[in-house]
């Protein structure tokens, strides 16, 4: 991105945060705060950077993993999940604000059908007003296509049903709620 600026002073330190040098700043500047290329692009007015030049060094959109918080012995054609609606701040280099990237394209996909009221408010974002409104969703709803695929959970287990008078103490660092809700649907099935 350096390379395309005509203003020598922003060429300078994009060049010199790309430098083996400036890895340091980079990280506490770009990396640390979630610079985005936008962020970027409007810090640094002078970079004329091609199209072409910048989807090229995009990249990839990774796939987002969730976990269904239901259970196929409720319903065995649909399934519910547990997210949280990420906010990140205009601020620490941010020049706008937004919402995170697949729970805010979710987000407005919901509006954009009409099964949120449009404007940002704490009631639309109320996790329970979420999960009503985007269990609402059905086929008459035109979404973009989604790839959905299911990745098989070898490693989460409750005790056998015989233990199950047992208390138990569930703690799920890094997954959240959905799993247990969904085995505990499960074992209560059972």
């Amino acid at each position: 991105m350096g390379e395309h600026c005509t203003e020598e002073s922003e060429k300078q330190t994009l060049l010199d945060l790309a430098s083996r040098q400036g890895s340091e700043k980079y990280d506490s500047s770009i990396r640390g705060p979630a610079l985005s290329i936008l962020d970027i692009l409007l810090t640094y007015p002078s970079c004329k950077i091609p199209a072409v030049a910048l989807i090229e060094h995009l990249g990839r959109l990774i796939p987002r993993a969730y976990s269904i918080s239901s259970s196929p012995l409720r319903d065995s054609k649909s399934f519910t999940i547990a997210f949280n609606l990420t906010k990140i701040s205009k601020e620490n280099g941010r020049q706008y604000s937004r919402l995170g990237v697949c729970t805010g394209w979710l987000y407005e996909q919901a509006i954009k059908n009409k099964l949120l009221p449009i404007g940002e408010n704490e009631k639309n974002l109320d996790p329970d007003n979420l999960a009503m409104r985007f269990s609402e969703m059905n086929l008459k709803h035109s979404f973009p296509e989604v790839v959905v695929y299911r990745r098989r959970n070898h490693n989460f287990r409750l005790p056998v049903p015989e233990k199950m008078h047992v208390p138990i103490i569930m703690v799920g660092p890094g997954t959240g709620v959905a799993p247990f809700v969904g085995k505990a649907v499960k074992n209560k099935k059972q």
